[in-house]
């Protein structure tokens, strides 16, 4: 098995579904941005589905959450968007065929504010297949922006 196959069956993978293709908004950057930091939204106030439009310089695309899938993900997704935490953020990462990364806010005290805010592991419901966004983690319980 290669090691993209293998790292996407990997337990930690959180799923929250994406609608376009990611290769063709490599080295795009977004039109979202950091807001004030307010008490985390209750997962019960999360939609159980929401979409959300990223407008890029390479094209726009809509990220889909199902909330059933991760619900602490969703959760701190939803929380992110309503607070403009990806307003001027850029992809900061390209492995072509494989993914793209983003999630790192560009002013460093915002970054800093949200680097120790670590959220639970939800239950792995979804594969990490194309056309589908996680989280990134170093460990148990680790996923933040």
């Amino acid at each position: 098995m290669c090691a993209p196959r293998r790292i996407a069956k990997m337990r930690h993978m959180r799923i929250l579904k994406w609608f376009s293709t990611v290769m063709a908004l490599a080295s795009a950057s977004f039109c979202f941005g950091a807001g004030p930091q307010a008490a985390p939204k209750a997962v019960s106030a999360v939609p159980d589905t929401f979409r959300v439009q990223f407008v890029t310089s390479k094209g726009d695309f809509v990220i889909e959450v199902t909330k059933a899938w991760a619900p602490l993900g969703a959760a701190r997704f939803h929380k992110l968007v309503s607070e403009k935490f990806f307003d001027g953020c850029r992809f900061f990462r390209v492995v072509p065929g494989f993914m793209v990364q983003f999630g790192i806010n560009g002013d460093p005290q915002v970054a800093a504010a949200w680097q120790h805010r670590n959220i639970q592991d939800d239950p792995v419901k979804q594969s990490n297949t194309p056309g589908m966004i996680t989280y990134a983690m170093a460990g148990p319980n680790t996923r933040t922006t």
